[in-house]
């Protein structure tokens, strides 16, 4: 066993070497943090935004350049970044130090019209980005190894995993000082950017880069094609089906085999959410997957694929790949008006970032002289409870970083207006100030006419029915959701595996696949035993209140909840269900 530590020892040294080494050019004036990120070209344009804001928010370093000699080794060493606040008013001599620029650039000698001494201002540090290492296993071993970046982006729903390991610094106070608490996103996300500690005290520990609802957007072209009704803002599951069955009969009417279908796929989380469902219980102490709502989801879901034929099966997008050559992207079914045979689909149930793919189909359209995708929105199908998920790619400070008091500003810059306004030009997701989805330049895009309806509806959705992801201390979030999705898989299948014959079942199997993981963790490590067992004297008390409020309901139809059965909000930790009992009236 030791030669196996010493091994992955010497792995993870190795990889630490390759890693420095793979980093920027670390010469500079002021000193560099690290941003892990993804590959993604606004990246740039974002740090560029950086160094302009800090020297618009105050945080300078002034340096006076003596002579033409010092002036070339100066702009030499601080290239990047002063190539990014060359041109801010700011700059004392800013003229100056743009000719300055431009004959580095040219390879020039310095003009003689330049009176030294020149005085620059720079940040107090340089941002710098690291797109090599934006991988959470290439992540995780760095961080743990000491040598990750300053910086980190992740997806929020890994911020449990990261938090529990120790590479997350705790953000609470700075975000409170300098603004960039959870008040400054969207109420939704309380769940994704923070973490509770065993008093249940919440603790923040990301802010959103930017944030993802998910909703049908709608080829209103493909639904005019086949002569049907554009779906509405929002609708029931039974108005989900009637509508659907009507479009993929229209459209594949007289066809050898079905090619155009409703839509791409069914969130069934959000199917079962409508219908008073959750993945956990009001603790999060237990896995509650086999609740009526769950299955019956699952069964639509089922449904709708394999006897309805709303939404395509894996074989049939493959299919389609194959006829086509379009690599399988089931975007591009979404714009294939001319040639449905190849396949198409009416809705894409997505996010405002595949916007940045949709307007390089606009673009191609505009060169042919093409009117622009007429799009529409819905959301998700309801069963009498409206809702969406939410989620973001968010950044967290690396709690090993050396540079943590200039790393904050980074953070502080995710809340600025500045950044804000770059998401919304890009399309990149919602931005992650509510805010500013209300702003003329979110809603109203001049170049983007045709977008409109989807600004709007997403916005709405992120500020009203979104509700954040459950975590529970027992499970991580990524082993539930493997188990869950295992079972499913094995379900929805034209003939479903044995042991996985009904939704039942299949959901049957998931619950108790995930309790026993959550009584290996309590197990493992007792330290989560009295947490457990508080929250479970909770779960009890509120489970006789749900009791108390049946009965009332089924004896007194209509009549409002009394105050002494309503359940105490503060005791309920899902945050479906915080939403939901109110929704029922349930709380208090």
């Amino acid at each position: 066993m030791k030669y196996l530590f010493a091994g992955l020892f010497l792995v993870i040294v190795g990889l630490s070497v390759l890693t420095a080494l793979s980093l920027p050019n670390s010469q500079s004036d002021v000193p560099i943090f690290y941003w892990v990120t993804d590959k993604n070209p606004a990246r740039t344009d974002q740090v560029r935004l950086f160094h302009q804001w800090m020297l618009t928010e105050g945080h300078t370093k002034e340096f006076t350049l003596d002579n033409a000699d010092h002036a070339k080794r100066f702009i030499g060493r601080n290239i990047d970044v002063v190539r990014d606040v060359a041109d801010s008013e700011l700059q004392p001599q800013g003229e100056q130090l743009q000719q300055l620029l431009a004959a580095h650039e040219k390879g020039q000698a310095i003009p003689d019209s330049i009176q030294f001494p020149v005085k620059v201002l720079l940040p107090e540090a340089r941002l710098a980005l690291d797109m090599a290492n934006r991988d959470p296993t290439k992540q995780i071993i760095q961080s743990v190894s000491g040598v990750a970046g300053d910086v980190q982006d992740i997806g929020s729903m890994q911020l449990p995993y990261f938090q529990e390991i120790g590479v997350t610094h705790d953000l609470t106070e700075w975000g409170k000082e300098l603004h960039f608490d959870p008040s400054r996103t969207y109420p939704a996300l309380l769940t994704d950017i923070t973490v509770p500690d065993q008093d249940e005290q919440l603790h923040q520990y990301l802010f959103p880069c930017n944030v993802t609802v998910g909703a049908f957007i709608i080829n209103k072209e493909a639904f005019r094609q086949w002569g049907q009704p554009i779906p509405p803002r929002i609708w029931s599951l039974e108005e989900f089906e009637r509508r659907g069955k009507a479009f993929v009969e229209a459209a594949n009417k007289g066809q050898a085999r079905r090619t155009v279908f409703f839509a791409n796929g069914v969130p069934t989380s959000i199917l079962w959410a409508s219908l008073g469902g959750a993945r956990f219980n009001e603790t999060n102490t237990g896995c509650t997957l086999d609740s009526p709502a769950c299955i019956k989801a699952l069964e639509l879901a089922h449904k709708w694929m394999f006897v309805d034929h709303l939404v395509p099966t894996a074989a049939d997008t493959a299919s389609f790949s194959s006829d086509s050559g379009y690599g399988g992207l089931i975007a591009q079914m979404f714009n294939n008006n001319e040639h449905p045979e190849r396949g198409q689909i009416g809705m894409m149930y997505a996010g405002r970032y595949l916007l940045i793919e949709f307007r390089k189909y606009d673009q191609v359209r505009k060169e042919r002289g093409q009117p622009l995708i007429d799009y529409g929105l819905s959301e998700a199908p309801n069963g009498g409870f409206r809702n969406g998920y939410i989620m973001a790619r968010g950044a967290f400070m690396y709690e090993g970083s050396p540079n943590k008091e200039l790393a904050k500003y980074f953070l502080q810059f995710l809340a600025s207006k500045p950044y804000n306004m770059q998401i919304v030009k890009d399309a990149d997701g919602l931005p992650p100030d509510p805010q500013t989805t209300q702003t003329e330049e979110y809603l109203r895009p001049p170049d983007h006419p045709n977008e409109w309806e989807l600004h709007e509806g997403f916005a709405q959705m992120a500020n009203e029915i979104a509700i954040g992801e459950s975590y529970s201390p027992f499970i991580l979030s990524a082993t539930a959701d493997r188990i869950m999705a295992a079972c499913v898989d094995k379900y929805m299948q034209q003939t479903p595996l044995e042991g996985f014959e009904t939704a039942a079942r299949t959901m049957a199997v998931a619950t108790s696949q995930i309790n026993d993981e959550m009584q290996r963790t309590i197990t493992e490590n007792p330290q989560l035993k009295p947490l457990y067992d508080k929250l479970m004297a909770r779960q009890q008390r509120i489970d006789d209140l749900k009791q108390r409020i049946t009965e009332f309901e089924t004896s007194s139809p209509g009549q409002a909840i009394p105050e002494d059965m309503r359940i105490p909000l503060k005791w309920i930790n899902n945050p479906f269900h915080q939403a939901y009992y109110k929704h029922k009236g349930w709380v208090k």
